[in-house]
């Protein structure tokens, strides 16, 4: 709702003028013009140069507080839900880049080394049990002559109805460095 707020202000070497606003609707944050009676005292702000131009800075046309907070709120509740989104995004993009860093240097520098399993599991899972995560845990000889202890997981549906490799079966393991291996 819109309506035209009349004032009389003091101006410039101590003058009265009348000036006067349109005040729309949407600045009154849905508040009527009941809350401005005849006569009463209103803040405004003017420009010095020309008081009959004014905007009004009472504190009866701010926005309450629970709508402040309902709506700033809401912008807080997305802006977290946002950055959520983008910093598992990220790191979904880094995991992949530090991933694709290892498979590129295991193609590049890597050399085999022989092995043996030292324990091997089996867990079957789906909606109807058809699909084997087989996990193996290995130890293998580093060239420095210490010994390195991993564990790989894989789906390996060949070895659904097959019995599982025992301790101290063999195995070759894809070696780059300290950090960077896999079974083969």
């Amino acid at each position: 709702m819109d309506f035209t707020l009349s004032y009389l202000t003091q101006g410039a070497a101590n003058t009265i003028v009348q000036g006067k606003t349109e005040v729309g609707g949407d600045f009154m944050n849905g508040r009527s013009c009941n809350e401005f009676p005849l006569g009463s005292t209103v803040q405004v702000k003017y420009q010095q140069t020309d008081p009959t131009y004014v905007n009004i800075v009472d504190d009866r046309l701010t926005q309450p507080l629970w709508d402040a907070a309902i709506m700033y709120g809401s912008f807080l509740c997305t802006f977290v839900f946002v950055t959520a989104l983008f910093l598992t995004g990220l790191s979904g993009i880094i995991r992949f880049a530090i991933k694709l860093r290892q498979l590129n240097r295991l193609r590049r520098d890597a050399m085999l080394r022989g092995g043996e399993i030292i324990k091997c599991e089996s867990e079957k899972q789906g909606k109807y049990e058809n699909m084997l995560l087989l996990t193996v845990s290995y130890k293998f000889p580093l060239p420095q002559g210490a010994e390195a202890i991993g564990k790989q997981q894989a789906y390996r549906n060949d070895l659904l109805h097959r019995q599982l490799p025992e301790p101290g079966t063999t195995l070759t393991v894809l070696y780059a460095d300290d950090h960077t291996y896999c079974v083969l």
